[in-house]
């Protein structure tokens, strides 16, 4: 049987922060969703990026009507969830940034969601900003001179030669 007129399917996937830090926690969270007409079976996937420790923590919350695994899962997503017309399911996947998370490089993590009985897909990617580097804890490491941009706006700068040092924040 053919539905002639198939469900359709919609995901967003947002972290909600623009900077994280090494060994910093990320929560995405991703909302499926469907809006009609038919009903839908679906399986939600994602494949973690490398920059996080393993393993990424996921749970899933049905909203009225719809179905999705419950409890804490660990380790890439892959969850099969009933969408009724115009239902939803959110799932929050917490994962931890690498200590060894290389500064200045950005997060990319995209969602996809298939539907097992008929036609039909969507996937939503979220990039992460930037790894920020955490000015507490980080050594700074660059030659002897330098200009590192940090999160919240600041700014280091460095210079150094003999008897030279300058700081600017």
């Amino acid at each position: 049987v053919v539905d002639s007129q198939p469900a359709s399917l919609n995901v967003t996937n947002s972290d909600e922060v623009d900077t994280v830090v090494a060994s910093q926690q990320v929560t995405y969270r991703i909302l499926v969703s469907n809006s009609g007409p038919s009903a839908a079976s679906v399986v939600v996937t994602d494949t973690f990026p490398a920059v996080f420790e393993a393993p990424c923590r996921w749970t899933c919350a049905p909203g009225a009507g719809a179905a999705c695994g419950l409890g804490l899962s660990s380790g890439d997503m892959s969850d099969s969830a009933y969408l009724p017309a115009n239902g939803s399911v959110t799932y929050a996947a917490t994962c931890t940034v690498k200590a060894n998370a290389v500064v200045g490089s950005s997060i990319v993590n995209t969602v996809s969601v298939t539907r097992l009985d008929g036609p039909g897909s969507a996937t939503a990617t979220d990039t992460l900003a930037r790894i920020g580097l955490d000015t507490l804890s980080d050594p700074i490491r660059f030659g002897t001179r330098g200009s590192l941009r940090l999160y919240g706006g600041l700014s280091y700068t460095q210079s150094l030669s003999r008897d030279d040092y300058q700081v600017t924040i």
